[in-house]
């Protein structure tokens, strides 16, 4: 009886030690997949398009943000509900709340807007882009700027912060006026493009 018992508390052993390492692997692929992963690629994406943006190395095109446009909304509900939970779970892992969960949705949102916006055209850019030339129309080009943008260019149909081409040379700006085309030539897509140089469309 004695040894059957052995065997029977063993097997008994062996298999809470089975099911340990499955719920352990089933909560590493959860934890990973689901909150690490994304965490991480919108953290990083969020902050490079955002720097790419400031400082207006990459331009988005007319094409693009009018295809993403009906998305940016749900796909920021998500990103701040994502941002609220993973406060709650960090509050539980650190055992202390370090912000409340609706900052972190904020935040969510902050990295997400530029993400969602220049992430798909950014990629793109970088892995399948080439020789690009993308039209604008001018909607003001007039303006002296300020210290963040000299001389900016502004485009017709554009969002705030996406509607502009800073840095213009003096001659080039005086040379257009409202209605007029230009072409932003650089590495890209349609979608967007790494500006190198930009022309009046004649």
């Amino acid at each position: 009886m004695k040894t059957k018992d052995a065997v029977e508390l063993g097997k008994r052993v062996n298999a809470s030690a089975k099911a340990w390492a499955y719920e352990s692997r089933r909560n590493w692929l959860f934890w990973t997949f689901c909150i690490r992963i994304p965490f991480i690629a919108l953290f990083l994406g969020g902050l490079g398009c955002s720097f790419l943006l400031m400082m207006n190395a990459f331009i988005v095109s007319e094409e693009w943000y009018n295809f993403i446009k009906p998305f940016v909304l749900p796909i920021l509900g998500v990103a701040f509900l994502y941002g609220y939970f993973l406060g709650i779970w960090f509050s539980r892992v650190a055992g202390e709340r370090i912000w409340r969960p609706r900052n972190y949705g904020f935040l969510m949102l902050y990295l997400a807007l530029p993400a969602t916006i220049s992430g798909v055209p950014v990629s793109a850019a970088i892995l399948f882009g080439d020789q690009t030339a993308i039209t604008y129309v001018v909607e003001r080009a007039n303006s002296p700027g300020d210290s963040k943008c000299r001389r900016p260019i502004k485009f017709e149909g554009m969002p705030l912060l996406l509607d502009r081409l800073c840095g213009a040379q003096e001659a080039f700006q005086s040379n257009l006026s409202p209605g007029d085309n230009i072409a932003i030539v650089g590495r890209g897509t349609t979608w967007g493009v790494f500006k190198k140089s930009a022309h009046k469309i004649e």
